[in-house]
């Protein structure tokens, strides 16, 4: 029992291997035929499992993860490690989904913003460094922040320190100073924890208003449409 399993090994059905891979290749040649009708790619050029990159990743609990296999995998003729992280669309996905992973990532980025921006900021009026931030640093931390809305507080508390710093920065106040009242009262800004909700309460009247796209539509049921549901 000390041994890890091989990957698949734990479902219990052996051909569950042979679909996934199918179902990958089918998937990389319709990418493939997506590349060649948008010219980016000739039709003659082969697909192969190497040219796109692939990091496949465990996802579960911790306990789930550590039983599976860390060795490479062998798909359609290529040599792939799992890894413990992966990036998808901007957003760094970890084996037991905790999102730790992505908020370090944002922090230190939105960080490195800043003390870089600090080394012009006299030569900026607060308007101007407003602008920066919003750009560099705002938009970063409001990039799919409905992730975070079930997010543990000692993590939020790490990306409500990036708003105070990037606050602090606008304002020319010193490392330690109060910012609360003034990221309210000056720069009218909510906190990380609010824009998380107004990002989730904005999403949610798009989609009763048929504002979203359809695949966010469908997600969203009125309760009162639920048949069987307790009544009040």
């Amino acid at each position: 029992m000390s041994e890890k399993l091989k990957p698949f090994d734990f479902f219990g059905i052996t051909y569950i291997r042979t679909a996934l891979i199918l179902k990958i290749l089918d998937m990389l040649g319709t990418y493939n035929l997506y590349l060649v009708l948008n010219k980016l790619k000739h039709f003659t050029d082969s697909v192969f499992i190497a040219d796109y990159q692939l990091r496949p990743i465990w996802l579960g609990t911790s306990r789930r993860v550590q039983q599976c296999t860390t060795d490479h995998l062998q798909l359609h003729g290529a040599s792939i490690k799992p890894s413990n992280s992966v990036r998808d669309l901007g957003v760094v996905v970890d084996s037991g989904l905790t999102s730790v992973d992505h908020v370090t990532h944002i922090t230190s980025l939105c960080f490195f913003h800043i003390r870089q921006l600090w080394f012009i900021r006299r030569s900026l009026i607060v308007d101007t460094a407003h602008s920066l931030v919003r750009a560099l640093v705002n938009n970063g931390l409001d990039y799919c922040n409905a992730l975070f809305a079930t997010l543990p507080a000692g993590q939020m508390s790490r990306l409500q320190s990036v708003l105070r710093a990037a606050a602090r920065f606008v304002l020319q106040l010193p490392g330690r100073a109060p910012v609360s009242s003034a990221m309210r009262n000056s720069l009218h800004w909510l906190n990380f924890t609010q824009r998380v909700t107004y990002k989730l309460c904005l999403l949610t009247y798009k989609c009763l208003h048929g504002l979203a796209p359809d695949y966010l539509t469908r997600l969203c049921v009125r309760v009162a449409t639920v048949h069987g549901r307790p009544r009040l």
